[in-house]
């Protein structure tokens, strides 16, 4: 279902990261916002010409487990977002698929940014079958799991919650 890594990334990279973006952040969510209902978050970009060695760090762990765990073809992906999550933030129910430029969505990874103590609330909830299952990331390290996999985000109750999401693409949707 999910692979969860050792830190991919040192607390202090996680740092930079969060004083580089976090402050450009904006609301984000379904119908650009305006549905808080199903997601209340904030977003921003960060395009692989941004910073390349973002992406350095964070893709070629993504394909070697999937080349060790799913054997999916993968031919790009989408710009990574920092995510910050407030109180009240969440995401309910959701696939990272879905029509348009979301049609080819293979793999998706979720990258914790924050220190897991420094917010309450925030874990990532699974769905793969009947039963459901919660992760709280810690700092650095990757939750990486298909794209058609239901899951949610719970909402933070207090503290803030940093992390990094970004998708890996197919040339065709799954089938």
């Amino acid at each position: 279902m999910s692979m969860l890594s050792e830190p991919i990334l040192t607390p202090e990279q996680c740092e930079n990261i969060i004083a580089s973006y976090g402050t450009k952040a904006k609301l984000a969510g379904i119908n650009a916002g305006k549905n808080v209902k199903i997601r209340r978050a904030q977003a921003y970009g960060v395009s692989e010409e941004k910073d390349p060695q973002l992406y350095e760090q964070i893709i070629p762990h993504v394909l070697r487990t999937n080349d060790s765990i799913w054997e999916y073809h993968l031919a790009g992906f989408d710009n990574i977002q920092i995510l910050k999550y407030t109180r009240g933030s969440h995401y309910d129910w959701h696939m990272d698929l879905g029509s348009g430029k979301h049609l080819s969505r293979k793999l998706s990874f979720i990258v914790g940014l924050s220190p897991s103590d420094s917010y309450e609330g925030g874990e990532v909830v699974f769905k793969p079958g009947p039963e459901e299952k919660g992760f709280k990331i810690e700092r650095g390290q990757m939750i990486l799991f298909p794209s058609f996999i239901l899951h949610k985000v719970m909402p933070v109750t207090t503290g803030k919650r940093f992390v990094l999401v970004g998708w890996m693409r197919g040339l065709t949707p799954f089938q």
